[in-house]
């Protein structure tokens, strides 16, 4: 696979954590219109990270990928899911991650 495809893949990732802190903000009813301040957008990207983090924990107790429920947060972290799930097939050339958890 070419690098300026995993460059792009890497991009979409970075996009999908920054909606996912957007959202985890929005969901806290925090004030995003002026954007987010550096000090609350690490607080929120450890916090995004903490979440997926449990949402692949989840999966792999559960053997498979979590399917969303609908809800912002949960669409984007199964976006996020698949998008690693990709990533990890390139890069490694073996299952995905969601082929191992059965």
């Amino acid at each position: 696979m070419a690098k300026r495809t995993l460059d792009e893949l890497d991009a979409r990732r970075l996009a999908l954590l920054d909606r996912l802190v957007h959202q985890i903000a929005f969901e806290q009813d925090l004030d995003t219109a002026e954007g987010i301040p550096p000090n609350l957008r690490i607080r929120l990207a450890y916090e995004a990270e903490r979440v997926y983090a449990d949402w692949c924990g989840r999966a792999k107790a559960l053997g498979r990928p979590i399917p969303s429920d609908g809800s912002a947060v949960q669409t984007i972290l199964a976006e996020l899911y698949d998008l690693d799930d990709l990533v990890n097939e390139i890069v490694h050339g073996g299952p995905r991650l969601s082929d191992t958890l059965n």
